[in-house]
Order: C-alpha cells, then sequence, then structure tokens
C-alpha cells in the first residue's frame, strides 16, 4: 500500500503539543480571536473555555488538551468547535510561512511518499491578500518538494454558499493561469465544512463552469466532502447527496459516511426531514428504480406512496428508524454502493474520524466494513491527526484490519 495521504486538513495536522507551544508566545496578542474561540466552544459544548488558563496554569497543557483533542464520538459542530482553537492561535498570514513548513517537515517524518493537504483562504482575505497568500504557499511547497523526499500537494478548500465560492474560485483561477510555474503545486478543489443546508445539486452550473475550464488549463481535481454529516435527514436523502455528488462529476468523494454506516446504529431513533428535501428524495427515488431494483433494491411502492402523501408544503417527514426501514435501508446501500462501483466512484475514507464525527459508537458500525464488502475503490486519508491524536500509521493499520476481516 502506497503511503499517500490523500485527505488531510493542512492546519488540521497541529497536534495540542504544537498549539500549546505555538500559543504560549501570542495568547494575549490573539484575544480576539480566542475570545470569539472560546464563544463558539460554549454554544457547542455549554461550557466555556478559559483559554487564559492554558499559559497561565501549571496543568495548561492538559487543560488545552482536554478541550481540542476530539477523541469521542461526537456531531460535526462540537468538532468544528474544537477546531477553531487553530483558526485562533494561526490565522492565515500572507507573508509567513513558517507553520504550514514546520507541518510539512513533521509530516515527511511519517515515511510519507504523498502529501495531498488541504488549505482554505481566510474569510479576512482581499484579492491582493489571497493572491500573496497563493504565491507563497506554493513557493514554500515547491521549495520543500526539492529538499524532501516526500511530495507535497495542495488542495484548496472553498466555501459552498455560491458568493464566497465564485470569488474565491476566481481568485484562484486567475493566479493558475498568470502563475503556471507555481500553480504546479496546486492539484485540485474541494468542498469542506458544514454541509447541511447545501446539497450538492445548487452546484450544477460551478461544476459545468468547473470542467470548462479544466480544458483550458492543468485539469484540477473536484473533491467533495459529502456523507459526512446529516443529522438533519434520512439516510435514504444523505444517500441521494452522494450520489448527486457523483454524477456531477466529482472525482473523490470524502467521507461519504451515510453509504455505509450499519443503519442498526440508528435504531430506535426518529429524524425531521424538511418537506422539500423529503420531496426531492422520493422523487430521485422514482427516477432511479429501475437502476435501483437492477441492483437488488425494489421500492415498496405502498410505503412510498403512503409516507409522500402524508407531506404537505409545511409539514416535515418523520422518519422512524424501526427494525424493518432498517433492514430495508441496508439492502439500499448495498444496491448504491453497486450502481456507485459501476461508475468508479472514489471514496476518501479517514477511519478515526469517520467513527468520531460520524458518532458511530463502535467499528462494528463503521461504513469501511461495507465498502470493502461491495469492492468499492478507497483511498485513505487522516483528515485532521493532531485533534484526533492519530497518524497515518495508525490509520493504515486500522485500514488493513479492515481489509484482513479483523473486526468481523
Amino acid at each position: 500500500m502506497k503511503k499517500e495521504d490523500l485527505h488531510v486538513h493542512l492546519h488540521g495536522c497541529l497536534t495540542a503539543e504544537d498549539l500549546w507551544f505555538l500559543g504560549k508566545d501570542v495568547y494575549k496578542k490573539n484575544n480576539i480571536l480566542l475570545d470569539w474561540y472560546a464563544r463558539e466552544y460554549e454554544k457547542a459544548w455549554n461550557k466555556r473555555p478559559l483559554y487564559q488558563d492554558y499559559w497561565e496554569k501549571e496543568n495548561g497543557f492538559e487543560l488545552l488538551s482536554q478541550d481540542y483533542l476530539f477523541l469521542e464520538p461526537s456531531h460535526f459542530d462540537r468538532f468544528q468547535a474544537c477546531f477553531n482553537l487553530i483558526i485562533a492561535l494561526c490565522p492565515l498570514k500572507t507573508h509567513d510561512f513558517s507553520i504550514q513548513e514546520y507541518i510539512i517537515r513533521k509530516r515527511s517524518e511519517e515515511n510519507l511518499s504523498y502529501f495531498e493537504a488541504r488549505t482554505i483562504f481566510s474569510p479576512r482575505f482581499d484579492k491582493k491578500d489571497a493572491f500573496q497568500y497563493l504565491e507563497g504557499l506554493t513557493r514554500c511547497v515547491k521549495n520543500l518538494n526539492k529538499e524532501l523526499t516526500m511530495q507535497t500537494k495542495l488542495v484548496f478548500s472553498l466555501p459552498r454558499e455560491e458568493i464566497f465560492l465564485e470569488k474565491q474560485y476566481d481568485w484562484l483561477q486567475e493566479f493558475i493561469s498568470q502563475n503556471k510555474f507555481l500553480a504546479k503545486e496546486i492539484v485540485g478543489i474541494d468542498f469542506a465544512f458544514s454541509e447541511e443546508n447545501h446539497p450538492p445539486r445548487e452546484k450544477r452550473r460551478f461544476f459545468k463552469k468547473f470542467f470548462l475550464d479544466n480544458q483550458k488549463r492543468k485539469p484540477l481535481k473536484l473533491l467533495y466532502h459529502v456523507g459526512e454529516s446529516f443529522r438533519d435527514k434520512t439516510l435514504f436523502s444523505a444517500i441521494r447527496w452522494i450520489t448527486e455528488a457523483h454524477r456531477l462529476g466529482a472525482h473523490r468523494l470524502g467521507h461519504a459516511i451515510a453509504l455505509g454506516v450499519d443503519p442498526s446504529l440508528y435504531e430506535g431513533k426518529e429524524v425531521l426531514e424538511s418537506p422539500l428535501e423529503a420531496a426531492q428524495t422520493f422523487q430521485w427515488l422514482e427516477e432511479n428504480k429501475s437502476s435501483l431494483k437492477n441492483f437488488g433494491y425494489e421500492l415498496n411502492g405502498d410505503w412510498h406512496k403512503k409516507e409522500r402523501s402524508l407531506l404537505d408544503g409545511n409539514s416535515y417527514w418523520k422518519f422512524s428508524y424501526r427494525k424493518e426501514k432498517i433492514e430495508e435501508l441496508r439492502v439500499f446501500q448495498n444496491a448504491c454502493q453497486k450502481m456507485l462501483k459501476e461508475e468508479s466512484v472514489v471514496i476518501e475514507t479517514c477511519p478515526t474520524s469517520n467513527l468520531r464525527i460520524g458518532e458511530i459508537s463502535s467499528f462494528f458500525y463503521h461504513p469501511i466494513r461495507s465498502f470493502f464488502k461491495n469492492d468499492l475503490s478507497l483511498v485513505l486519508g487522516t483528515d485532521d491527526p493532531g485533534i484526533f491524536k492519530t497518524s497515518f500509521l495508525e490509520e493504515e493499520k486500522i485500514f488493513k484490519s479492515f481489509q484482513e476481516n479483523l473486526f468481523g
């Protein structure tokens, strides 16, 4: 197995030790951002972190570690609240890339051959800042690629909101056209951050533009986080989103937990789904009825009609994970996996991240088990190894254990 980390966020590689060391000299200057971190953390965790104690108390490192490390299954908003400490302590700069260089050098010590690192533009950046950041970071990466045996390439994670997406994509496109030498270090774009309220279908126009641009330049990969966080929808709808993202042309899908997680994890739970989302899922099931049947899933017409009839413009779809629906979902997942395998889907799996952000209580329910069973094409990533307290070696061990069926 090649040692290639193909789904990893650059600053998410920072460990608790890194943040404590980096913060001790700057935390007093960064109090505005740290106050923001504390407020957002309190919203997610119902407790306010006393960040000054991280550096002013004897047990400060332990306090920082408790607040920063994401070691138990929980939801994405809580993960983001922990990650915000990185944003507060290490805001992106246009002329200083010492932290990025430190991370890349440290990752090279893991004997990786390839490190595909995702980064972002700061929301504070204007076009001039963005160009300075792009030039400085790509030059840093190019110089390190000459020195280190590990090759690093960059993927830019863009916002899902259209107005910010188009602006930042235009900056990237213009930089690539004007700086072909440095642009070789950029290999793709990604859609990350919270996916709720941002269905893939909204990106049809952008995808079309992106692939037209790819015909005029060195082609970039289009990567897409999807099916990672779906507390606001049924598994039926979350899997529809995964299928839509793939069919729009995404080269690789990030996580796609909903496609493979064992639905018995949700037994006894209920979810309320918006009428628009539910209606689109019923329509999608109808449109794909023939293909799904070919792969083993036959739509329950009576159930489908009954549930659809309960919807009106204002009614939320109340879906209960009862035993019979869990069995149906398993058949549906397998059919969708087989259908997507025929369509050459590639999934970026991040074993520890999927377990924790997916709120998965044990490896028994982990999606990777089902992915291996259906022989889907998978690539391995660490996602945010610093915050998850993991490494490529640990993720590789888990991956191989699933391959060898050690988890049953």
